[in-house]
């Protein structure tokens, strides 16, 4: 199990519980499915970056400051690729690339930090498995 894994497995049930949340509840606040609340808590899969910042803002209504260590840790481990980078990784125009965002066909989201909007590895390849075609570069692998 990776850091990352154990740090999302850590992150999930410990929001749950302090939402005094059963997996169905926690579902139905982020919109998804209980089993894939159980998949995420036992390691069996990552969610969306649209639902980890459902997550995020979740985590931040509920907790004070003194306990980031977990989300923070998972969330600044998530690879994060920039307007330019999935230009360069789809081999499309910079037009495209706003048109897929816009329309959310790819999922981006604002990033405070790096002042621009961002989407992670795993949308890129769900947007690419979608469209049928293949990775071809080893950054997002």
């Amino acid at each position: 199990m990776s850091e990352i894994e154990s740090n999302l497995q850590i992150l999930m049930r410990t929001l749950r519980r302090r939402l005094h949340l059963s997996q169905e509840g926690l579902a139905q606040k982020l919109g998804v499915s209980r089993g894939s609340v159980n998949r995420w808590e036992n390691g069996r899969g990552e969610p969306s970056q649209a639902i980890l910042n459902s997550i995020q803002h979740l985590w931040e209504s509920v907790f004070d400051e003194e306990e980031p260590k977990a989300r923070t840790s998972y969330l600044n481990s998530v690879p994060k690729f920039r307007q330019s980078d999935v230009m360069r990784i789809l081999g499309v125009s910079h037009q495209r690339v706003r048109t897929l965002r816009i329309r959310q066909t790819l999922k981006f989201y604002w990033d405070e930090e790096m002042n621009t909007w961002v989407t992670s590895d795993i949308e890129i390849k769900r947007y690419l498995r979608r469209k049928g075609k293949r990775l071809r570069y080893k950054e997002i692998k």
